[in-house]
């Protein structure tokens, strides 16, 4: 029993060890071109800030993966503090700008007064420095309680809410693209009749 549960271990180890590795050389470089990519991009618009805080959110998570791979290898505190502390970016970061994006395009497409209203860069700065405080605030307590149960209903029920959300703006997109579709396909066939009458006429 005490062998078995022994290459359990192991297996593990080496599965984590390996979506580290695979992480960071795929996630790191390509997470980088994408922030050169909008930091250096030629329309400077205010639908990028939120894209660009979750491109450095997973950088942030590659970051994760580089130090639980030095971790496994050194064994230091230092290092298991901010290979948990980094972590806390994959758990929680990532999904809140995911739907901060999601909320934005929701607003572009169905409410699109709204959004023109809060279109300036200042509204989009200032929302993303309240997230960055909330996600780094979260990230310490991830660090320090995550193995108590008050923390995980928590981190349940933070990711519950942010897939409903995300979930709700995705469906409410696709109904109003599709709304949108209807009306025009309708006014197309209007011109058309109209063409064929004025013709035969």
């Amino acid at each position: 029993q005490r062998s078995l549960k022994r290459h359990l271990c192991s297996m593990e180890y080496v599965i984590y060890l390996a979506a580290d590795i695979i992480n960071l050389i795929l996630g790191l470089p390509t997470n980088v071109y994408v922030l050169w990519l909008i930091v250096t991009g030629q329309r400077g618009t205010s639908s990028d800030v939120f894209a660009l805080n979750l491109a450095v959110t997973e950088i942030l998570s590659s970051l994760s993966s580089l130090t639980y791979i030095i971790n496994n290898q050194q064994g230091s505190n230092a290092i298991v503090f901010f290979a948990q502390y980094f972590k806390g970016f994959v758990l929680y970061g990532r999904p809140l700008f995911q739907g901060c994006v999601c909320v934005e395009r929701y607003l572009a497409v169905v409410h699109p007064v709204t959004f023109l209203k809060y279109k300036p860069l200042k509204y989009r700065v200032g929302f993303s420095g309240v997230v960055w405080l909330l996600v780094i605030g979260t990230c310490f307590g991830y660090m320090l309680v995550k193995t108590t149960t008050a923390w995980r209903s928590y981190a349940f029920s933070y990711n519950l809410v942010l897939f409903s959300v995300m979930l709700f703006c995705c469906l409410a997109v696709l109904r109003a693209l599709k709304l949108q579709l209807r009306k025009l396909t309708v006014f197309v066939d209007y011109r058309v009749f109209f063409r064929v009458t004025v013709t035969l006429y």
